[in-house]
């Protein structure tokens, strides 16, 4: 895939389990919008304009750029493997035009305060609207959105104390943290419960008797 004005433009990616992409000529390519199965791969530099959705472990043996406002859908869980928190791995730099969205769903998964979650690892430098990534004169700029939800399991979430962090310039990440999410267990499972908390109830006053 070749271009003369950047990287060319293309519509939409979808790739599949364990499967892997060369963007040959140039090295370079657009998406629309991006959605990969487990551990799949991409060689050369990635641009994700819309939407970046991950099941499991991305990893990008290149440079990864990230449009302005694109929205990254991120799963604590990855059914029916067990947990295995979507991560995307790169190679080179990490570049994000100006800000962008984690969109979070259950999917049976469970987050506790002081969890730490890794979303974009990267091997090189992370730049921040054309600049090196600082801390206080340019920091990153992002949102986590709960409002899209469509799972099938209920959860109790709690976003006050969550966190979307950067560990360094160079060879660092960007991570999730202080976010608290716990699923609800189906009524069935809740009867279960509140049965065997009544045996041990009775098992234990009548030994006290």
């Amino acid at each position: 895939l070749t271009g003369y004005y950047g990287a060319p433009r293309m519509g939409n990616l979808v790739m599949e389990d364990n499967t892997s992409l060369i963007l040959g000529g140039g090295g370079a390519a657009a998406f629309g919008s991006v959605s990969t199965g487990w551990l799949a791969t991409i060689s050369g530099n990635l641009t994700v304009d819309t939407r970046l959705s991950v099941s499991g472990p991305l990893a990008i043996n290149s440079q990864l750029t990230l449009s302005d406002g694109m929205v990254y859908e991120w799963d604590l869980i990855r059914p029916p493997t067990g947990p295995a928190a979507d991560v995307v791995n790169i190679a080179g730099d990490l570049i994000i035009d100006k800000s962008f969205t984690l969109d979070i769903f259950g999917l049976g998964g469970s987050a506790l305060p002081g969890d730490v979650f890794p979303l974009l690892v990267y091997q090189g430098t992370l730049f921040i609207g054309g600049l090196p990534w600082d801390p206080n004169d340019n920091p990153l700029d992002a949102l986590i959105d709960i409002s899209n939800l469509a799972d099938s399991i209920p959860y109790m979430w709690d976003l006050t104390n969550a966190e979307i962090r950067v560990t360094g310039l160079s060879e660092g990440m960007i991570y999730l943290t202080g976010l608290e999410a716990l699923a609800i267990p189906e009524p069935t499972t809740l009867s279960l419960l509140a049965l065997g908390g009544l045996a041990l109830w009775r098992r234990r006053r009548r030994a006290a008797s």
